[in-house]
């Protein structure tokens, strides 16, 4: 019997969930390309995964508050002069919530997490801290994506707005209202005009960018 093709299987997912976890189940001959990441991991379950645009580096954050970056072409830890603040033993500081999203820049130089109400942003050539961004409780983010030119991250907080901050100053530069309930998901389009965001109470949002990069539809 023939492999279903992406297609057949789209076009069966209505009528037919074990069609679905057919096409999804890997072969027996399918292996991952590592193994070893668990047993100097995390000490709970992993909560957050990110590649770097380069594709050589994966971050990886757990129930543990622990962020770690591995070689994604050996599974090897990535490891850092100890520093005041930043990575020591292969760990970035220990958050004290569980690591919700980790997201890197475009330019591969930065990485932000996600950690109760607290926002942090991390050099990831040195493992530094750079700056944390503390929100209250009703505004903590659950949703963080950078600005296709690296300059801003974006956070989509509980109270449905979304935010945009300077990475160089750590200033608010703007905020933008259109949901009503949790942000939880945020994505660029390719050409990076437009940005996208998703609530829980079923609501996708289409923004233009550069309408939000000078302020104006908050």
């Amino acid at each position: 019997m023939d492999k279903p093709s992406l297609s057949n299987a789209l076009r069966t997912t209505e009528n037919s969930q074990s069609a679905v976890k057919r096409f999804f189940t890997p072969s027996p001959e399918v292996q991952p390309l590592f193994t070893g990441f668990s047993h100097k991991g995390h000490t709970g379950y992993v909560s957050a995964l990110a590649f770097s645009p380069d594709s050589k580096i994966l971050a990886s954050g757990g129930w543990d508050g622990r962020i770690r970056l591995w070689r994604a072409d050996t599974g090897d830890a990535l490891r850092y002069k100890p520093r005041k603040a930043g990575l020591v033993n292969q760990t970035l500081t220990r958050q004290k919530h569980p690591v919700g999203t980790l997201v890197f820049s475009p330019d591969n130089k930065r990485l932000a997490s996600r950690s109760g109400n607290e926002i942090y942003l991390w050099d990831v050539a040195t493992g530094n801290s750079l700056r944390k961004f503390a929100l209250a409780e009703e505004k903590r983010g659950s949703a963080l994506v950078f600005s296709p030119d690296s300059s801003l991250l974006v956070s989509g907080g509980w109270d449905g707005i979304l935010r945009l901050w300077y990475l160089q100053t750590g200033n608010l530069a703007s905020m933008h209202t259109g949901h009503t309930q949790p942000i939880w998901l945020l994505v660029f389009s390719p050409d990076g005009k437009t940005l996208g965001s998703a609530s829980s109470g079923g609501t996708i949002l289409l923004w233009d960018w550069e309408q939000m990069i000078r302020g104006e539809d908050r």
